[in-house]
């Protein structure tokens, strides 16, 4: 028998800013390590926040899940989203990738202030969940979703998509 989908969306904040060659080690090491487990998603950064989604078996997406938690990269950890679902949104990137800039995604309503880190993240993340979770799948179909970290911007047809969901 076939094991059910499942996906889990969360939110942190860096310990500390990663430059684009950190984020490029980790996106390497996540693509690789996922495409193993079988796990996708889609990762957003922006202004020292991780967004991401997971989705996979059960219970290795709980597993990598409680893995990110333990490193030592990630503080103020908050589930967002965990459902089963009958399909993947990312079926064809082990993960996806976009580094947003916050100053271009401020005229979005709601968006830019998801991603401010602060000591009230967890706060805004629980009265706000679905805008996140919607912001995530807005990507889901973006075709300029690229492998190289450097060229990912928030500057392209996917942010516009985002903003119509």
């Amino acid at each position: 028998m076939a094991r059910k989908l499942f996906q889990l969306c969360y939110i942190s904040s860096a310990r500390y800013s990663m430059g684009i060659a950190e984020l490029d080690m980790l996106l390497t090491k996540a693509r690789r390590n996922n495409r193993d487990l079988d796990i996708t998603g889609m990762l957003l950064y922006a202004d020292g926040s991780f967004l991401q989604i997971l989705e996979g078996d059960e219970y290795r997406v709980r597993a990598l899940y409680e893995h990110i938690c333990r490193d030592s990269r990630h503080s103020q950890i908050f589930v967002l989203h965990e459902a089963e679902v009958s399909k993947r949104q990312f079926p064809d990137w082990s993960m996806g990738f976009r580094l947003l800039d916050l100053e271009e995604l401020s005229h979005q309503a709601g968006f830019a202030d998801l991603l401010q880190p602060n000591s009230t993240l967890a706060e805004k993340m629980s009265a706000r969940p679905s805008l996140a979770y919607r912001m995530l799948l807005s990507f889901s179909n973006c075709s300029s979703v690229v492998p190289d970290v450097n060229a990912l911007r928030a500057t392209n047809d996917c942010t516009e998509q985002a903003q119509h969901h």
